[in-house]
């Protein structure tokens, strides 16, 4: 035979052998590849705001293998921020490695957690949301390789200003008690302020809570309003239209205005008072109290009269307003300017001087 073809035949042989040899290793390396399992979990969306931290957890487990036997499982996990460069397993650039030092994990043990925060840059801000990913890289006892990796996307909400609610409660006439409450979805309150509507303002007050009574010279519609201030220094502000009560208007009469001699049946009304305020607030109370030290109550009272008095007359609405009226009764007859005796001397003297101015025109 042709040494040519001999040592052809010879050379693919051993070639085959080689092949064949190898095989198995780059085999089995492509297989263990993928079957470390592991989970990575943290919110879907957080503020945008710089500084703020995204809490991450990582999970790694060495499961129970398709082919059993692969063995325990030595590593190490990796946090690969946003910016860091996942596929960058030689220098691991950026890398932040969660494990002190390299753990074993036995076949079908429980998973490992690990967690992780991370402080959002400008640069996350600005772009809106972030990519975060995690890398478990390590080999089984039989010397394959088996490594886990995936990723979390966050995405970054506009940072919220403060909202701050009025609520209010009658406190009496022309006095209101409000109370401000306040919340911030994705931060804190630092100060708010009062505006009252009539010119007067409270403030600042610091955090987000408050009760101030305000007395308000005139009765009406206010526009009342909160403003304040967030941590990030965004602003806000809430108004509300407010009614302040008004006093009720008291009227006090009496029929007839004036007593004959013996006594006369006097009846003393407050049914002309008003209440000037929106619907719901009436007049619950009439009071009287007359300058003989008598009293009553009533939107209508009557008394016998036998001398000259003044009746005042008090009234308080559902609102706790007051306000008071008064009225006087005298004798219906007027007695005389002068006694009797005053009258004639009165006469002699108009009688003496119409003389006296005849007899001189006479002469």
């Amino acid at each position: 035979m042709d040494k040519r073809i001999i040592f052809g035949m010879v050379s693919a042989l051993l070639l085959f052998i080689v092949v064949a040899a190898l095989a198995p290793m780059a085999t089995a390396d492509v297989q263990a590849q993928g079957i470390l399992t592991q989970g990575k979990s943290g919110p879907t969306s957080v503020p945008a705001q710089v500084g703020y931290l995204v809490n991450f957890s990582i999970s790694v487990q060495n499961p129970i293998q398709p082919n059993p036997g692969a063995g325990a499982w030595t590593g190490r996990v990796y946090e690969v921020p946003p910016g860091a460069d996942p596929n960058d397993r030689d220098n691991k650039v950026g890398w932040v490695e969660l494990t002190a030092a390299a753990i074993t994990l036995a076949e079908g043990s429980p998973a490992v957690t690990y967690y992780y925060n991370y402080a959002l840059t400008a640069a996350d801000v600005a772009a809106g949301n972030i990519t975060n990913n995690m890398a478990a890289i390590g080999k089984h006892d039989d010397g394959t390789w088996s490594n886990g990796t995936g990723q979390h996307n966050v995405t970054l909400e506009p940072h919220v200003p403060p909202h701050f609610n009025i609520s209010l409660y009658g406190y009496g006439c022309l006095a209101v008690q409000f109370v401000c409450t306040s919340y911030d979805p994705d931060g804190h309150v630092v100060n708010h302020t009062w505006d009252f509507g009539d010119g007067t303002t409270q403030g600042p007050i610091s955090g987000g809570a408050s009760s101030p009574i305000h007395t308000y010279a005139t009765c009406g519609w206010k526009t009342v309003k909160v403003s304040g201030y967030d941590n990030q220094s965004l602003y806000n502000e809430t108004v509300k239209a407010v009614y302040v009560a008004c006093p009720p208007k008291a009227y006090a009469s009496a029929d007839p205005r004036c007593f004959e001699e013996g006594g006369t049946v006097i009846t003393f009304t407050g049914s002309a008072t008003t209440d000037p305020n929106v619907s719901g607030l009436t007049i619950t109370t009439w009071s009287w109290s007359f300058s003989d030290c008598g009293t009553a109550t009533g939107q209508v009272v009557s008394r016998v009269v036998t001398e000259p008095i003044t009746a005042t007359l008090t009234v308080k609405d559902s609102n706790g307003c007051t306000d008071t009226a008064t009225v006087s009764v005298g004798p219906c007859t007027q007695a005389p300017l002068l006694s009797p005796i005053g009258l004639i001397a009165l006469l002699g003297a108009l009688s003496a001087v119409l003389i006296l101015g005849i007899r001189r025109k006479v002469r």
